[in-house]
């Protein structure tokens, strides 16, 4: 099936922590004192961001969570990835099964002739492979989300925390690096417009980041970490001249404050 582009949706996206917040990143020089765990760093400035996969995953996985029957996923887990009636049982649902054993939901098409449920919503936002039955393009790009309250002033916090054995109760200290809570990152997400049900699309990002902002971005979250606010500016549109007022008020319905109890 052949796409046009009819036109992009951009949204300017201010993210703030409103917990510590750790995406981890990798030390390029070991130092005596330094963190177990460090986060993930501009190589340039030495400055945080958050890396627009790790937003793009995380908005994906939300829906995938909300939207999909992951009891087969969690039975191949149990099964220490041994059963092979429930890996075929997987990969007719659309789920491919990496080297790594890693699970991953890839085919829409797949998914609805297997179990009757519609969720072409998620392999239009986030794409599906060109070799799948019914390809599609990925609708949404996200930007890496750049620090703009950061200055000479500013530092990361270093958690210490212990894991403990449940056996001897001896304890393994390990420090974590961590963005402090307030500070914010600022970002885009862009929609490119194929058809007029991209539009319809856009209800399931707005639940995807009402669910964000009930989650977390990053590592430990479980245990406090990374817990965000989102505020979306209202869209622009390109060419400028892009979209009816039917396409403008569904791109408006996305921009506003998210956070937790409201």
């Amino acid at each position: 099936m052949a796409y046009n582009l009819k036109g992009k949706i951009v949204w300017k996206v201010t993210i703030r922590a409103e917990t510590g917040l750790h995406v981890g990143g990798s030390a390029s020089v070991y130092e005596i004192g330094a963190p177990d765990s460090p986060v993930v760093k501009d190589p340039v400035t030495g400055e945080p961001y958050i890396p627009g996969s790790s937003v793009k995953g995380k908005l994906r996985s939300l829906l995938e969570a909300r939207y999909l029957d992951l009891s087969a996923v969690k039975q191949y887990h149990a099964s220490g990835r041994s059963d092979g009636d429930i890996k075929k049982k997987l990969e007719s649902m659309g789920f491919r099964i990496s080297k790594k054993e890693i699970v991953q939901f890839e085919d829409c098409a797949k998914y609805m002739k297997e179990t009757g449920k519609d969720v072409s919503f998620i392999c239009r936002l986030f794409g599906q492979p060109g070799n799948k039955e019914e390809s599609e393009p990925t609708r949404l790009q996200i930007t890496d989300f750049k620090v703009i309250n950061w200055g000479a002033d500013n530092d990361y916090e270093i958690k210490g925390e212990n894991a403990l054995d449940r056996v001897t109760s001896a304890a393994n200290p390990r420090f974590i690096e961590r963005v402090p809570a307030g500070t914010k990152f600022e970002g885009y997400i862009i929609m490119n417009v194929y058809e007029n049900i991209d539009l319809d699309d856009i209800k399931y990002l707005e639940e995807a980041l009402e669910l964000l902002v009930r989650d977390y971005i990053g590592g430990h979250g479980t245990r406090g970490y990374g817990r965000v606010s989102v505020k979306v500016d209202p869209p622009e549109f390109y060419p400028p001249g892009f979209g009816t007022d039917d396409v403008r008020s569904k791109a408006a319905a996305l921009s506003k404050e998210y956070n937790i109890g409201e």
